[in-house]
């Protein structure tokens, strides 16, 4: 018996929702198809350990009770009693009983896209059954492929059970390729949308606001600005509140010159979230681009407190600088741009202007000749590439000290610092 716990990995337990989390973890080790074998007993301890948590929970009953009942006592299975009479008129499957709960549970909005709904959900023994496991990947894509606006936590989710990102080629030949697409764009995140900031509203076809808001993103993907202000005039009209509809509106009056406009999305957004670091970032550009130095500063120093290596609202802050005629400020943020991010475009370019000895026509003090800032240059790149290398140095030396490999093998831990050696130097010849 001790076997299945060490198997699992856990101390024994009757706690089912542990059990049940340990062998998930498992899962991700002895897959099927990888390592049957392994899988097959994985599988044996978690059927031995779920049965010894159950019968645990059965209270053990008298002679006495069991003369006068003649019953015994049963674990109590979990019932809906909302909809207990909708599962009987439908079908007393565990499948269907599942489905229909999910079902349920999407229909209502606010409970949709919280993620300990679906945990408690996915909780479900038919999730965790193995021989129904096919079937009800099947009929969750199918029915995710026609509701398909979830949080991405709940995708990650998901995908954490049931494994998709280790079988994307076998789903895209099962399944619909162009909704397999989808669904790792919302688990990875690359086309992600927030569900953060809605509220309730009577009448509000949620959905529908989402579709035309999916649809306003791909529309300005694909650069289809009639598409794109269509279907953002019409989710505007419906729910105005939305920071990723508002940020989406900024861009398209921005990629059509409507700056005024753009503005006031931006600071649309930063009245219902102050902290939205995409929002001060435009509005930081367009303060800019209108002159408003000081603001535009403010605006990335709001960043840089949020996240300390956005490197584009330093960059930004460094050319603000440069405007201001503050160039030892500038070149400190374009330095600090450069620690984070070596070929950071703007930075370079604007780092080798403000150590020119003019810059749009503002005098910069001749503190130093010519000679001594080379130095002075050489001297911080060198610090810069120091910081970058030294854990390269370290690990090559304590391998040289410690082992007897030849300099043949051990030559091979240079080569990352030669890189970086290359890297430091093509930015320094572009500075000086």
């Amino acid at each position: 018996m001790i076997m299945i716990w060490d198997i699992l990995g856990i101390e024994p337990t009757n706690d089912i929702s542990v059990i049940k989390k340990a062998y998930a973890k498992k899962l991700r080790i002895y897959h099927p198809e990888d390592d049957p074998e392994g899988y097959q007993k994985l599988r044996e301890a978690f059927d031995q350990a779920l049965n010894q948590a159950k019968n645990s929970q059965v209270r053990p009953v008298s002679s006495e009770e069991a003369d006068d009942n003649n019953t015994t006592t049963e674990i109590p299975r979990r019932v809906d009693l909302l909809h207990t009479q909708d599962f009987v008129a439908h079908s007393s499957h565990p499948l269907d009983v599942f489905m229909q709960e999910v079902k349920e549970l999407y229909i209502d909005f606010f409970a949709r896209i919280q993620l300990e709904n679906w945990q408690r959900l996915l909780d479900s023994d038919v999730v965790w059954d193995m021989e129904q496991s096919e079937t009800l990947q099947s009929r969750l894509i199918f029915f995710l492929e026609n509701h398909r606006f979830l949080p991405r936590s709940i995708w990650q989710l998901f995908d954490s059970l049931f494994h998709w990102s280790k079988q994307k080629e076998q789903l895209q030949r099962r399944y619909n390729e162009a909704f397999i697409e989808y669904m790792f764009c919302q688990i990875t995140g690359t086309r992600e949308m927030r569900y953060d900031f809605f509220k309730p509203v009577d009448g509000l076809d949620y959905d529908y606001f989402l579709e035309l808001r999916e649809k306003a993103q791909n529309a300005l993907l694909k650069n289809d600005q009639e598409a794109a202000k269509l279907y953002l005039d019409i989710a505007y009209e419906l729910y105005p509140d939305d920071p990723d509809l508002l940020r989406m509106q900024g861009e398209l009056y921005l990629r059509i010159e409507k700056i005024d406009h753009a503005l006031r999305s931006f600071n649309h957004i930063l009245h219902i979230h102050p902290a939205d670091l995409d929002a001060l970032l435009y509005r930081a550009r367009i303060r800019y681009r209108f002159e408003q130095f000081v603001e535009a500063i403010q605006d990335c120093e709001q960043i840089l407190i949020h996240s300390p290596q956005h490197t584009d609202a330093q960059s930004l802050m460094g050319k603000c600088y440069v405007k201001l005629g503050n160039l030892d400020n500038a070149k400190q943020q374009f330095s600090q741009v450069l620690q984070k991010d070596l070929l950071h475009s703007e930075a370079m370019s604007y780092m080798s202007h403000v150590t020119n000895p003019t810059i749009s026509g503002v005098k910069r003090p001749q503190q130093y000749g010519s000679i001594k800032q080379l130095w002075f240059n050489l001297l911080f790149f060198l610090l810069i590439f120091v910081r970058r290398s030294w854990v390269y140095f370290l690990f090559y030396f304590i391998v040289e000290l410690f082992t007897s490999f030849p300099f043949t093998i051990t030559g091979f831990l240079l080569i990352p610092t030669i890189w970086e050696v290359w890297r430091t130097f093509r930015v320094f010849i572009r500075i000086i």
